[in-house]
Parts: C-alpha cells; sequence; structure tokens
C-alpha cells in the first residue's frame, strides 16, 4: 500500500512560476502533487523535473533503472506518474503494474512506438512520443488528475 510521505532527499514544491503549466484558471495546477518521473535519458528527466517543481509538484524521480524506481517509491503516495518505457536496465512494466493496481494516473513518454500495447495493457494511460516537451507532458499530467479525481467523486457520491 503507498502512503503520503516523501523519501528523504526528495524535492519539497517551490512556487517560482506556476505559470509554466497552469492555465489561467489553474486547470493543470500540479501544486501539492507528487510527480513520479521515470526516465533514463538525463537531460529529459532533469527537464521534467525543473518543470514540475516549477508547477509546484513534488516530484520523485528522475530515477533511470527499474530497481531505482521500485526502491524510490517504496511507501510513497504518487498522484500521478510520467514513464519512459525502456530504462537503462529493463522495462517500465512491473512500476506501472504497481501504479496500475494502486489507481494512479500514467503518461508513458517514449521512442519505441507501442502505443497500442500500451493502451491494452493501460486503458486509462495517455502515451506521448518522445521528444514531447515537457510543459505538453506536465498538463496532460494535470487533465489526468482532473479526469482521476472527478472520477473519484463520482463513484463516491
Amino acid at each position: 500500500m503507498l502512503m503520503k510521505r516523501l523519501p528523504e532527499g526528495h524535492s519539497e514544491p517551490w512556487p517560482p512560476n506556476r505559470e509554466t503549466v497552469s492555465d489561467r484558471d489553474g486547470r493543470y495546477n500540479l501544486i501539492g502533487k507528487t510527480v513520479l518521473v521515470v526516465e533514463d535519458e538525463l537531460l529529459t528527466g532533469i527537464c521534467l523535473r525543473m518543470d514540475a517543481e516549477r508547477s509546484g509538484a513534488a516530484v520523485i524521480g528522475p530515477t533511470a533503472t527499474l530497481q531505482g524506481t521500485l526502491a524510490a517509491i517504496a511507501g510513497v503516495e504518487i498522484d500521478v506518474a510520467i514513464l519512459d518505457v525502456k530504462l537503462a536496465d529493463a522495462e517500465v512494466f512491473p512500476v506501472a503494474d504497481q501504479l496500475r493496481d494502486a489507481g494512479v494516473p500514467m503518461i508513458f513518454h517514449t521512442g519505441h512506438g507501442r502505443e497500442s500495447m500500451l493502451k491494452k495493457r493501460y486503458p486509462d494511460c495517455h502515451v506521448f512520443t518522445k521528444a514531447t516537451a515537457s510543459v505538453s507532458l506536465l498538463k496532460a499530467a494535470g487533465a489526468l488528475l482532473i479526469d482521476h479525481d472527478e472520477g473519484l467523486r463520482a463513484a463516491s457520491g
């Protein structure tokens, strides 16, 4: 079971420029959300992390390996995940399966053109090809969170 707690050494939200990934009404606002970034291309991962932090999110990652990712998310509640498929040591599917089972919305950012397979295995995911701009990925993350929250409200009420 995932719990709400950031591991020591992971970033806390900071406020500088939330306009980066927020539209005027705050629809894509990630303030207070925990975003998992799994990406083995260092520059891409750092850009995603920086833009997510600018939007007010706490960020776990970027992690570049399957084992590193599994260790980083142990005991942490994730609000949304942005996942590369092919990591330095394996494919991301054990992490994606764990996140799916926990009800975490996911975005796959991949250069391997597997959209139909990903959508079959993870029907609610979004799939973007590399190199999609980090702001576009984070806007999609915000939209996924809105859809997810609305779905939870509808199911409970």
